[in-house]
């Protein structure tokens, strides 16, 4: 048998409304244009920019970069997001004469808006050695 009851309106709790689940993307862009010559022993570097159209808020960052340099410890390599943050991925002091990176984790640009203009710049602080950005993509995994 089915007991029938009456609850008062100001018994009930309210059900607090569920928010929808948050809509993500990955996207990878590739830049293109590459090999660019890094200038010896100097501070403004090499730039190669890829444009990223996609609304929404930054969840995570990988990258990938080769960088051919006789001395890579003379190297400075940086990301820069659409706002201007900007995070070094590489200053060691090594001897090796390539720095490859694939589908590294950069962290320091979350929480950030994701559409805009992604730069690499790869700066040449000592003298005497020259070398090249052959290639680089960026991963940006954004939610709306």
């Amino acid at each position: 048998p089915w007991i029938v009851q009456n609850v008062p309106a100001a018994a009930v709790a309210p059900v607090a409304p569920i928010a929808p689940a948050p809509i993500c993307a990955t996207t990878t862009m590739r830049a293109t244009g590459l090999r660019l010559s890094i200038p010896d022993n100097n501070a403004t570097g090499v730039r190669s920019a890829v444009g990223l159209a996609a609304a929404g808020t930054v969840t995570s960052v990988r990258l990938s970069v080769d960088v051919r340099h006789p001395y890579r410890g003379d190297l400075v390599v940086s990301l820069a997001g659409p706002t201007g943050a900007r995070v070094v991925v590489s200053t060691e002091r090594e001897t090796t004469p390539t720095l490859v990176l694939s589908g590294a984790a950069v962290r320091g640009f979350t929480g950030i808006g994701a559409a805009g203009a992604w730069t690499m710049t790869v700066q040449d602080l000592d003298a005497l050695d020259t070398g090249a950005l052959r290639s680089w993509s960026v991963e940006v995994t954004a939610c709306r």
